[in-house]
């Protein structure tokens, strides 16, 4: 389904998609930069246009295929890195920039968090980082002090 400008509402700064492939509706909030490109568009677009993305003087494409192959060639992005996988590298960014589940969950449009969990993958750099963190808090050979329960009821 083509996006149309009827779904945008900068106001509110959400994009409305009527009937997802679950037949539901769900509204996704944009980035300050997802804003300012669509405001960039309409600036640009043809008087009555209906669809964001069609060519000036042209109906919107019900088939993205083309296009999309077009858009990785020219980007330099992996021939077989598939559309679909957007929905992974979203969810994927956004669980390592320390967005918290739930959110994600309902970012998505995921009824339950267990797909959201088949669609945040984290990078192994991202993991080391994770357990890193706790660098701070570990105890060197060099500290006389032991580890032992209320020392670390303290720590947590």
């Amino acid at each position: 389904m083509a996006l149309r400008w009827g779904q945008i509402d900068f106001q509110r700064r959400l994009i409305t998609v009527p009937r997802t492939k679950n037949g539901e509706f769900h509204s996704a909030p944009m980035s300050n930069a997802v804003v300012e490109e669509l405001r960039g568009l309409l600036k640009n677009r043809l008087q009555g246009a209906e669809y964001v993305f069609a060519p000036p003087g042209k109906e919107a494409q019900r088939d993205l295929r083309k296009a999309w192959v077009r858009a990785k060639r020219e980007a330099g992005i992996d021939p077989g890195f598939r559309f679909h996988d957007l929905r992974h590298t979203f969810a994927s960014h956004l669980v390592m920039k320390g967005v918290d589940l739930p959110t994600v969950k309902d970012l998505m449009g995921h009824k339950v968090i267990a797909m959201t969990l088949r669609y945040a993958h984290l990078s192994p750099g991202h993991r080391h980082e994770a357990v890193n963190r706790l660098n701070s808090i570990l105890i060197t050979p060099n500290t006389p002090q032991r580890m032992d329960s209320k020392t670390a009821d303290r720590v947590t």
